[in-house]
């Protein structure tokens, strides 16, 4: 397994883990649904786990959502995986001639209530106002059991002669911590 060490950088632990994926997937012309399982007995623990994705496009829409149950100690051999979570997820992504934005939401709870509980946003919209000239900007915002976060992004892009320019302005506050960050690329 894949462990972090005392200074929190990666280090292997021997251990042993069996595990166990299926899948069934059905498409249409328009939409597509993916049911998931997958079950691990090792060293740490047995554990059992559960997601359906599913995807639909609407005209200039696509819209993904999908559930899932992840059992406490859930392992795929070495490598780490989301474990100890149940919840669902929305998505929706818009594209159409100079517009393209999209927006999510995801609920996520903690099984053994040992984990996070609380609810995740997130946003983007970008304009392409002519061929050398784009704006937009993102907006995420997370809420969970004592704390709420968020971040904001703002940006504008300008292709010219010497080549493509990008200026960006970056806000984040959660956790008792704040920063800001201006960027011309």
């Amino acid at each position: 397994r894949i462990v972090p060490d005392d200074r929190g950088e990666a280090m292997f632990e021997r251990g042993d883990t069996q595990a166990l994926y299926a899948a069934t997937a059905w498409q249409g012309t328009r939409d597509n649904v993916q049911f998931s399982l997958l079950s691990s007995h090792g060293d740490s623990g047995s554990a059992a786990g559960a997601w359906i994705d599913a995807s639909a496009r609407r005209g200039r829409y696509a819209h993904n959502y999908g559930a899932f149950r992840l059992g406490e100690d859930l392992a795929w051999g070495a490598y780490p995986i989301s474990n100890d979570v149940q919840g669902g997820y929305y998505r929706i992504n818009y594209q159409y001639a100079r517009w393209t934005w999209n927006a999510g939401l995801d609920a996520i709870d903690s099984i053994s209530g040992k984990g996070f509980d609380g609810l995740y946003a997130s946003s983007f919209a970008r304009y392409q106002a002519s061929s050398s000239l784009g704006y937009g900007g993102s907006l995420n915002l997370r809420h969970g059991a004592g704390d709420t976060g968020y971040s904001a992004q703002a940006f504008v892009d300008r292709q010219g002669d010497w080549g493509q320019t990008r200026w960006q302005l970056d806000r984040a506050q959660g956790n008792g911590n704040d920063s800001w960050q201006v960027v011309v690329d």
